[in-house]
Formats: C-alpha cells, sequence, structure tokens
C-alpha cells in the first residue's frame, strides 16, 4: 500500500481523544486545527499524527468557511499521489477520506476559490476522448455540490496545451496562477478571466520568475501578495519559500526570501495560508536528529515513521513572523 494506511487507525484514535477534549478559552477557533494551537513564533508540524504522519503529505488546503480542508499524500518514489479530504461539522473534523474526484490517477495541488464554488487540481488523467491509459498534468476542475463534487472537467485551452500544468492558484475575479513545465524551465503563468474565457497564459516577470525553477505559487484573493517555491542561489536549502506583493503601479516587486525563521537548511516548498490569511502552511524535508540506540523495535519503528523524518510533511507558522509583512 502506498500510504501506511494501518498509520489512519492511530490517527482515528487520537482523533477521537482530541474530540472530547477541551480546545481552550476559543474552541472555534482551535477547533480549524485540531486542537493545536496557532503557532506565531516559529514553524512546527502541523497536527502530528492526525495529518502529518511524515509520508510525504503536502498542500494542505481549506475551503473558505473551513467546511472541509484538502492535502496530498504520496508514494515513496511520488509516483502517486492522493488528495485526502476531511470535513468539518458541529466543530468537529471527519476521519480522512480519499476525495471523491482522486484516488485513481496521480491528483495533487487542490486549490479552491475564495467564493468556494469550485476546486482545481492537477491530474495526469486523460483527456476526454484520449484514449492513453494516462495523460500529461493538467488543471481540472470540480463544482461543489449537494451531493459534495461533481464529475472533474479539465479547463480548456490555452490554459491546458501539450506541456504539464501544475499547482493552480486563483484570485477572486477568477484570474489564475500556475507553474507550467516547458523547454524554458519552470516558471510560474498568469492567465486572466476576461468574460469567462482564459486569455493566452503569460510567463510571469523577472521579478517572480528566474532561470531556476519557481513552483507552487499560492495568490492572495486581492492579488496583492503572492507566494511560491524556487531553489535559486543565496537561499537557506535545495528549495526555499518566497513572496512577492505589489507596488504602486500594481507590478510585482523583486520576490523576497521568507527567511530563515520559516526556511531550513532543507527543502521547504509549496505554501499555502488559510482563508484568513493568518496561517502559512508549507511542505518541508527537515529531519530531526534521530539517534536509533537502546531502542527496542518499536521505539524504533516510531523514529523511522515521525512525521519529522525527513521524507516531507506539512509545517505551519503565522506569516506574520516576516518583518516585512508585519
Amino acid at each position: 500500500m502506498f500510504f501506511k494506511f494501518y498509520k489512519l487507525e492511530c490517527a482515528a484514535l487520537v482523533f477521537m481523544l482530541l474530540s472530547c477534549t477541551p480546545h481552550g478559552n476559543n474552541p472555534n477557533e482551535i477547533d480549524f486545527y485540531f486542537g493545536q494551537k496557532p503557532n506565531d513564533t516559529l514553524p512546527e508540524v502541523f497536527a502530528p499524527g492526525i495529518i502529518s504522519f511524515g509520508n510525504h503529505e503536502h498542500h494542505l488546503t481549506f475551503m473558505p468557511d473551513y467546511s472541509e480542508l484538502f492535502y496530498v499524500v504520496a508514494d515513496k518514489y511520488r509516483k502517486q499521489h492522493i488528495i485526502i479530504s476531511r470535513k468539518r461539522d458541529n466543530m468537529q473534523w471527519s476521519k480522512p477520506e480519499v476525495a471523491t474526484f482522486s484516488g485513481y490517477y496521480s491528483d495533487f495541488a487542490p486549490s479552491p476559490t475564495p467564493d468556494g464554488k469550485y476546486l482545481l487540481f492537477c491530474s495526469n488523467r486523460p483527456l476526454p476522448g484520449d484514449t492513453a491509459e494516462v495523460g500529461d498534468f493538467n488543471i481540472w476542475k470540480v463544482y461543489k455540490n449537494a451531493n459534495g463534487w461533481s464529475t472533474p472537467e479539465p479547463l480548456p485551452f490555452p490554459v491546458n496545451d501539450e506541456t504539464n500544468e501544475y499547482n493552480p492558484s486563483i484570485s477572486a475575479n477568477g484570474n489564475l496562477y500556475f507553474q507550467d513545465h516547458d523547454e524554458a524551465g519552470i516558471d510560474i503563468y498568469l492567465s486572466l478571466l476576461i468574460y469567462g474565457n482564459y486569455t493566452q497564459p503569460e510567463k510571469l516577470s523577472e521579478a517572480i520568475n528566474s532561470i531556476y525553477p519557481e513552483i507552487g505559487p499560492w495568490v492572495s484573493p486581492d492579488e496583492s501578495v503572492l507566494w511560491f517555491s524556487s531553489d535559486r542561489p543565496k537561499s537557506f536549502g535545495s528549495m526555499d519559500i518566497y513572496y512577492s506583493t505589489k507596488d504602486s503601479s500594481g507590478n510585482w516587486i523583486d520576490a523576497i526570501n521568507a527567511g530563515e525563521k520559516i526556511n531550513s537548511l532543507y527543502g521547504d516548498a509549496i505554501p499555502t495560508l488559510s482563508p484568513d490569511q493568518k496561517q502559512l502552511f508549507f511542505v518541508s524535508f527537515r529531519p530531526i536528529e534521530i539517534s536509533l540506540k537502546n531502542k527496542n523495535f518499536i521505539e524504533i519503528l516510531s523514529l523511522l515513521n515521525s512525521p519529522e523524518n525527513g521524507d516531507g510533511t506539512i509545517y505551519w507558522v503565522s506569516p506574520k513572523i516576516i518583518e516585512q509583512l508585519e
């Protein structure tokens, strides 16, 4: 099995215990985060043993009203990604389930729209009419309805083309930011939504893109802040988180490294923000220093399978720790 589902049984037990535990003075706010207090100092593993197990979890995102959250789990070799869903009802989160629109193909990067009417994700499922078993990676859409989510449909050309499109993020007016892989490299593109149609995607300026890979954009609903990841030189690790804001003319300023309070000596990538933009989530490959000396077998397994085993899991922190965003 790809994801060591035996761990989910443990997660269910922890979840039940949390469900019966008082969540502090503000249960509505803290319950959004599985009883974990929002972090405003340094990054920590998000919901260890509930969301984060160290099985390469990433791309955590919430519906605008916190009624449902999504994140992605992957096999060891990153050949298949599955979108996981948890629903919130009466201040309680449901057990994790494979999202109804995921589970067979490699699906990742769930991205709800700011109004919650639909969700974008990327997938290698074949396009309609394609007889191939799998296709290249394209951006797909599912609508929210009374029964959950609609049947996935691909975004039209010119967003999806013969190259791979990844990691969509959409603003309140429908403008689409995403990551495209082509012969020129890996960069972040923008396609405007005008009268219901997407324009030809254009690569963002050199304030955002470089000759090095830029991945995983997240744009605020009003398009005032753009977060992404890059492995350009003078970074702290193999991949760092960056952000940019706009100047008085509406142009993106030169991207700023989020700094050593967020980035580590290891890979840090795929930033997303909570609907209120008070919490930053990202995947980090930072490991803890594990010593297996004088441990029994169960203790060894527990350490090797911990969220901080270096295989990538979800961290969170308040973006306010960045001085420029104070």
